[in-house]
């Protein structure tokens, strides 16, 4: 799928953009310093999830994520072992718990460097290396483990591969080479979904 059609994509009738324009929001009303704009969010999302493969789809986990942190109801799991949420509702709750709290390192590196398109370089690279060198919140423990999320011993891995090499590669260039991500780069302060 296209990332223009990812972006277009409806599931459950909740249109993708405005999911990850919700998470945006929850950003940017939570405790924690910095915030997740929806561009970053729709990326990782296209990116673990093939750009709308299954995993989102049918399992209704935008971020291949392993559980529901206590989160999202999950009603099974995927064939690779990863969660399957019972709805997109479930799935993107959970995820937005998960990203908020258990990976604040990403929101500060945004926001640590001037958001824009600097912040999203620096919160690529914060998410692909599982930790931000200027974060500075302190050791988080949310969903299992303690990390200090300030340097490779301290880190929390999201995926494996680390979005590119360096890490965040995937993400900054799947950033530069579409406008209608580029576009959706602000940090959402409405909410989108009242009733979501």
């Amino acid at each position: 799928m296209s990332v223009s059609s990812f972006l277009a994509q409806n599931i459950q009738g909740y249109n993708v953009t405005d999911l990850a324009k919700w998470v945006s929001y929850q950003s940017w009303i939570s405790e924690n310093f910095g915030q997740l704009t929806p561009a970053l969010i729709l990326i990782q999302w296209g990116l673990e999830s093939g750009w709308g493969g299954e995993d989102i789809s049918l399992y209704y986990n935008p971020a291949n994520q392993a559980s529901g942190c206590g989160v999202g109801a999950v009603c099974d799991h995927q064939p690779n072992g990863l969660a399957a949420f019972c709805t997109i509702k479930d799935g993107v709750k959970a995820y937005s718990a998960l990203i908020i709290k258990g990976y604040p390192h990403v929101m500060w590196a945004f926001s640590d460097n001037g958001n824009g398109t600097n912040g999203l370089k620096a919160a690529a690279g914060a998410l692909g290396q599982g930790y931000y060198s200027g974060y500075n919140g302190g050791t988080i423990t949310f969903c299992g483990g303690s990390y200090t999320l300030t340097s490779s011993s301290g880190a929390r891995i999201w995926a494996t591969s680390k979005y590119g090499s360096p890490a965040g590669a995937d993400i900054i260039s799947t950033f530069n080479a579409n406008s209608n991500l580029q576009a959706l780069n602000t940090i959402v302060k409405t909410n989108p979904l009242p009733k979501f």
